[in-house]
């Protein structure tokens, strides 16, 4: 397989292949940079790109040492952030829509329970989710910060 054909993630399923075909990488970021640009209006259009890239990036865990947050923020009410939320639900590996997160029992399965592909959580609210001051945000924040490398664990 060359350098720039990756094989389509099974068990997921996309515009650009069937399960488990082989798709080109370019190919395959530009079709999600596509698709997040029909339904979604960031502030600055790069932004789709970051959006391929890290939707892209939650496919193959298993192949980045560490995997990176992304936060997705804006002061305005109704500017679409539960509804990018949904189709990173969607788009994303095993991903994970939580509107409330309610234990960090929960999450640590739900990271854990696949070392080969954690499940990607996308925590809509997540400003008010996990506010300092809300009993048990520590624990939830220790399963976080546990749960973005390889080989970490919460003993």
């Amino acid at each position: 397989m060359s350098d720039n054909v990756v094989p389509f993630p099974t068990g997921s399923t996309g515009r650009t292949g069937s399960t488990g075909t082989a798709v080109s990488g370019s190919v395959l970021l530009d079709d999600l940079r596509d698709w997040y640009g029909t339904y979604i209006r960031p502030y600055d259009n790069m932004d789709l790109n970051l959006l391929s890239v890290w939707t892209a990036h939650t496919h193959v865990p298993a192949e980045c040492y560490t995997s990176p947050r992304l936060q997705i923020d804006s002061s305005m009410f109704g500017s679409g952030k539960t509804t990018l939320c949904e189709h990173l639900h969607r788009l994303c590996g095993k991903g994970v829509l939580m509107g409330q997160v309610s234990s960090p029992a929960m999450m640590a399965r739900l990271l854990f329970a696949n070392p080969e592909l954690p499940a990607t959580l996308i925590i809509d609210e997540a400003d008010r989710n996990l506010k300092p001051d809300r009993p048990g945000v520590d624990d939830l924040l220790s399963v976080l910060n546990s749960g973005y490398k390889v080989g970490a664990t919460r003993p």
